[in-house]
């Protein structure tokens, strides 16, 4: 009798570990381990050879589907080494999350400080932030006689959002939704200019909201417990909302189905 672990079996699909203790899960006809070790559980491998061929009628299948599944995901993650995630603040007091849903925007409040198109120029090279944010000081202490000067660093920010960036959404503290952004924001601002909306300067239409669902994305970001002001990066975890969305992604997708049963690597 030969024994074979979770190493051993990733190795006989073609997958990894990980995928091997997602099956032990996910189908309930997964053989049950002869014993399980301090090293970790082991199975008969003939019982595994049977299971692989029964499920899927040959073991390349079931390999080649699970390698569609990791290539699609590796895809995505060389695509985000360059992404950025951010928090974006929604003031309840002035719109809401499901305001901008509706609006398909990434937005910020300070309509006071009229329209900024002629900024944009400006906001496309990371080198012009002093001046950008100079300009921007100005309007607030002419538009608002505030000396606060928050808004160079919120106005800065919203249109350095770049094309394929992850913006997380919360009102308060509670995390309500994500999107990605689909053009840079220095290209796509617009200044709602009809009076309707106090979050007038916005960026990144149509942007596509989705509610976030800690059942879909796995986990709930820790959003910071003052709050952030404006538009902020999302630092700490980043990986972990880039991974998250990868999976939403992928979920959206019509995975390879054989013999009434979909394998995926997660």
């Amino acid at each position: 009798m030969q024994l074979v672990g979770l190493s051993e079996i990733a190795e006989l699909a073609g997958v990894s570990r990980q995928a091997v203790s997602n099956w032990r899960t996910r189908f309930k006809d997964f053989p049950h381990p002869l014993a399980e070790l301090s090293s970790g559980p082991v199975w008969q491998k003939e019982g595994i050879e049977l299971w692989l061929r029964t499920r899927e009628g040959t073991a390349t299948k079931v390999t080649n589907s699970i390698r569609h599944e990791t290539i699609e995901i590796g895809k995505l993650s060389r695509q985000a080494k360059a992404m950025n995630t951010w928090w974006l603040a929604i003031s309840k007091d002035y719109t809401s999350y499901l305001e901008l849903k509706y609006r398909k925007v990434v937005a910020q409040g300070w309509s006071e400080l009229g329209d900024l198109r002629t900024l944009c120029p400006l906001a496309s090279d990371p080198g012009n932030r002093n001046l950008f944010q100079q300009v921007v000081q100005t309007l607030e202490g002419i538009r608002y006689q505030s000396n606060v000067q928050k808004s160079p660093v919120v106005m800065w920010n919203l249109l350095r959002i770049q094309d394929g960036d992850l913006i997380v959404g919360i009102e308060g503290t509670m995390v309500k939704g994500i999107c990605q952004m689909p053009i840079n924001g220095w290209e796509s601002y617009r200044y709602d200019s009809t009076g309707v909306y106090e979050y007038a300067q916005t960026v990144g239409f149509p942007v596509e909201w989705v509610d976030w669902d800690p059942a879909v994305f796995s986990f709930t970001p820790t959003s910071p417990a003052k709050g952030v002001l404006g538009v902020t990066g999302l630092i700490n975890e980043h990986q972990a909302i880039v991974r998250a969305w990868d999976v939403y992604q992928l979920s959206k997708q019509p995975g390879p189905t054989h013999g009434g049963a979909t394998f995926t690597n997660c």
